[in-house]
């Protein structure tokens, strides 16, 4: 009978059987929709043994209560009294069910509250947090989806299903250690290959990429070991058909990778028999492998057997840039460098609609200053737009201004060829870095910018909009600012109404502190566009910056009474929040945050404000309720906030509670929380995170552990505050490493000093006992700076 059409009590008879056979089966219950309740119940741990207390009677509650359109149902009544742990697993197994339930509905979202309120009730239930996991990962909330998964494993570690899933989704989120172990941990259940062999192919092929990023090529080799072996007992390991098919096609590209890890061990005989195997093997595709017996013999020094196993490879046409470095290596090896340009030649003749080996050819004649031969052969006919790299590269060198900027018109103003999407995407890219590089060498940029003012004038050859925003970034790169206004006012006279501009010349203007000009471009802005909030905030911000606070309120209160409460208005409010921070003006910057907080009930929208509200009470010396509000906010339900708020409320948090010597392991996991979030996020390390996270260790008293995290927080750009050096100061007194502790002390003077003596003459004066102190040879542990809430 299908899902939705049973009763409650259905339900519940089904879970209390369950209960009486000991288990909810094991399986992950991928394929949970369609499948009847029977299929769906999962095998589970034994039921607690223990008769601990008896409940009178079940309580009401998901055994007793009805789901919408069903009759009247009375309460189920066992035969002999419940424990309570009795009735919660019953309860648990009910949940879980009803979850099932949920899924046939295709009401994902309640599942998954169904399956977290069994994971809750019942912790030690694998079903729940199995079920749990999987319904995360299915509405991509990963990291709960992690977390429950890790919670079921510590429970079951030989859940092969489980470890596989955890890996996948952990490398997924770029933990690729996690997923390797629980890779490892799959691979080493007897019996999985044989059991489910579509997943353990999937599990070796995920493993050997991550081996080859970590360059360990013994994994990597048992790993496609492991694809082959799948691949050639059909029988054993029987696959979809339409998987073997395309793994088939795929064989030969995984007895190269297996050849080369086994090369790369020095296993070079090993690497030779897969070879051969290869060949007996794959047929027509064997050609391919030429290559890799030809690297095999080099490191054998079999020299003139490599130079004739490539020369036979690329006589096939695979001449691909691997294969040209390989040749260009084996020739200069047999000491035949000068012999390169003459072969590549002869190959360029044979193969003329090769374009990977005419660029090739063409960056060898660049290198050789062969300027002329380079540029025939880029500029053939039929030459696709792929080849622009090399030309900006060649005309650079070649200090030719016109032809680069040429280059920089074909590839950016729609004059270009590319034979795919990606290709064009990768090319500009290039160009992009190269426009970059370019911008080191601010005479030469002015030589283009002179070559593009030329042609405005010209009618006949227009440098167009985007050919004029092209220079002006590019000058603003190479700090030619007067240049860059000059090429951004040409383009927005070609496009007066053209907002993303104005704004990227008005974020050039202000990072300059050329705050009139901000203000004369904001105002311009917001003629054009009067509810564009990014004009306003930017002039409102220059105001600031001129120290009219006043004039900045005002013009943020005039937009705010004109546009009301669109969305656009919490980012000006943030703006007002800001400017009252910096005026000192807290009490005014906590009404704000309030004012946001009534206005904009969702916490997405309203978070930045609270926990800038909690940043104004430390600010004001509040520290009682900085904590307070931070706890309410550290305490709210997941994906409540968005991520970055999510770790700064658990840096702040975890490092005040560590300033005061309180709740250091919560403080731990909260800090660490927040250098995950930031990681994740894919913006690398964050100094202010590591130094919180250096500190809750020295006040836990693991001195060295500070160190690292404090030495690491000082060396990045970002984290030359003075704070960071009083407590590395800290930590390198501890260790009795007292000269270190002087240098790092004398380093957070130094930075106060050129931040704001004034404001900071009590954390000066404070260092200054430090050091006087440590002159005289007194060990005593120093007190703890104030930290500013990043």
């Amino acid at each position: 009978m299908p899902v939705h059409r049973m009763n409650r009590a259905l339900v519940a008879i089904v879970a209390l059987s369950a209960l009486s056979e000991c288990a909810l089966s094991k399986s992950w219950a991928i394929e949970s929709p369609g499948s009847t309740i029977q299929g769906l119940v999962q095998k589970e741990d034994q039921q607690p043994a223990a008769k601990e207390k008896k409940a009178e009677k079940p309580k009401s509650g998901y055994l007793t209560s009805l789901l919408p359109g069903e009759e009247t149902l009375d309460p189920f009544v066992p035969a002999e009294p419940l424990t309570t742990d009795d009735a919660k697993a019953i309860e648990a197994r009910t949940l879980v069910v009803l979850g099932f339930a949920e899924e046939e509905r295709r009401h994902l979202v309640s599942a998954l509250e169904l399956y977290e309120k069994a994971a809750k009730l019942w912790p030690e239930s694998v079903s729940a947090l199995r079920n749990a996991a999987r319904m995360s990962f299915l509405l991509e909330q990963h990291d709960k989806g992690l977390e429950y998964a890790r919670r079921a494993l510590d429970r079951y570690p030989s859940d092969f299903v489980l470890l596989h899933e955890f890996g996948k989704h952990s490398a997924s989120a770029g933990r690729r250690e996690d997923a390797i172990e629980s890779f490892e941990k799959a691979s080493a259940i007897e019996g999985a290959a044989k059991s489910d062999p579509m997943r353990f192919l999937e599990l070796q092929l995920l493993l050997a990429q991550l081996y080859e990023g970590t360059g360990n090529n013994e994994g990597v080799a048992n790993a496609w070991s492991q694809v082959l072996n799948i691949l050639d007992d059909p029988i054993r390991y029987p696959l979809e058909p339409t998987v073997r098919q395309r793994m088939l096609r795929r064989r030969v590209t995984y007895f190269e990778r297996l050849a080369r890890a086994l090369n790369d061990q020095g296993k070079h005989e090993e690497a030779l028999a897969v070879l051969e195997e290869g060949r007996q093997k794959i047929g027509g595709q064997a050609r391919r492998l030429l290559l890799i017996e030809s690297e095999v013999r080099v490191e054998q020094g079999k020299l003139e057997d490599a130079l004739r196993l490539v020369e036979e490879y690329l006589a096939f046409k695979f001449q691909n840039p691997e294969a040209l470095a390989h040749y260009e290596k084996v020739l200069a090896k047999l000491g035949r460098d000068k012999d390169l340009l003459a072969e590549l030649e002869k190959l360029v003749e044979r193969d003329r609609h090769n374009a990977e080996l005419r660029q090739f050819y063409a960056r060898k004649l660049i290198e050789a200053e062969r300027f002329a031969d380079a540029e025939e052969i880029l500029r053939r006919p039929g030459t696709r737009s792929e080849s622009l790299p090399l030309l900006f590269e060649l005309y650079r060198k070649n200090d030719q201004p016109e032809k680069v900027l040429d280059v920089i018109l074909e590839a950016f103003a729609g004059r270009s060829r590319f034979a795919t999407r990606e290709s064009r995407v990768a090319t500009l890219a290039k160009i992009a870095e190269q426009l970059k590089e370019m911008s080191k060498d601010s005479d030469f940029v002015t030589k283009v910018a002179d070559a593009a003012r030329a042609r405005v004038k010209d009618e006949d050859d227009p440098l167009g909009f985007r050919g004029k925003l092209i220079i002006a970034d590019t000058a603003k790169q190479a700090d030619l600012i007067d240049l860059s206004k000059e090429f951004y006012a040409l383009a927005l006279e070609d496009e007066p109404n053209n907002a993303d501009v104005r704004i990227q010349l008005i974020a050039m203007l202000m990072n300059k502190e050329l705050y009139e000009d901000v203000i004369k471009q904001a105002q311009e802005g917001a003629k054009q566009h009067p509810d564009d909030y990014r004009f306003v905030d930017r002039q409102a911000s220059a105001l600031q910056m001129l120290e009219k606070t006043d004039e900045a309120v005002a013009l943020i209160e005039d937009y705010l009474n004109r546009v009301k409460k669109k969305d656009s208005t919490i980012l000006v409010f943030d703006t007002l929040i800001r400017i009252y921070q910096m005026a000192e003006r807290y009490d005014d910057a906590i009404k704000t945050c309030q004012r946001v907080i009534n206005d904009f009930p969702d916490p997405k929208q309203s978070g930045l404000a609270s926990y800038r509200m909690a940043n104004c009470y430390l600010l004001k010396g509040d520290e009682e309720k900085a904590e307070e509000s931070l706890v309410k906010l550290a305490d709210a339900e997941p994906n409540t906030l968005l991520p970055f708020i999510e770790a700064a409320v658990n840096n702040d948090l975890g490092y005040i509670w560590a300033d005061k010597g309180k709740h250091l392991d919560r403080a731990e996991e909260m800090v660490r929380r927040a250098i995950d979030i930031y990681e994740r996020s894919g913006e690398g390390p964050n100094a202010a995170y590591l130094d919180s996270m250096g500190w809750v260790y020295f006040k836990k008293g693991n001195y060295k552990q500070a160190l690292k995290y404090l030495k690491e927080a000082s060396e990045m750009e970002e984290g030359q505050d003075a704070v960071i050096y009083d407590h590395l100061g800290d930590a390198h007194l501890q260790l009795k490493q007292r000269d270190d502790a002087k240098t790092a002390w004398e380093k957070a003077i130094k930075l106060y000093e050129e931040k704001d003596a004034e404001r900071d003459a009590d954390k000066l004066k404070a260092l200054r006992e430090k050091l006087k102190l440590l002159g005289q040879k007194d060990d005593a542990s120093p007190g703890s700076a104030e930290k500013t809430s990043p």
